[in-house]
């Protein structure tokens, strides 16, 4: 994110970020979305900022982002189940870090 030089403005800072739901399953090799969702310190969304996906075993499940947010301040990641376990994922932006969900997959 760029600031408005125009005005003297600034970048939105990311300090909340959300994804849901808490708990996924998801069968080996099908994909499941969930949401994530961005805020500043104001509880503003914050728009077309791209995440990184955190797994703790990328063996298990692997993830991408759709696209950056939107207008809301969200974006959807799409999980895929790599290999029958258990793994617990979270999403980054702007070194912010999400809650932890719960992903299992069955076989």
């Amino acid at each position: 994110l760029v600031p408005n030089e125009g005005t003297g403005g600034s970048a939105p800072v990311v300090t909340t970020v959300t994804l849901v739901p808490v708990s996924v399953s998801v069968e080996n090799q099908a994909t499941y979305d969930c949401i994530a969702t961005v805020e500043d310190q104001n509880g503003d969304p914050v728009v077309n900022i791209g995440g990184t996906v955190i797994s703790v075993n990328e063996a298990t499940v692997t993830g991408v982002f759709a696209a950056p947010t939107d207008s809301n301040g969200v974006s959807t990641l799409t999980l895929t189940g790599e290999s029958t376990g258990t793994t617990s994922v979270a999403v980054s932006f702007d070194n912010v870090v999400s809650n932890y969900i719960t992903v299992t997959v069955a076989p």
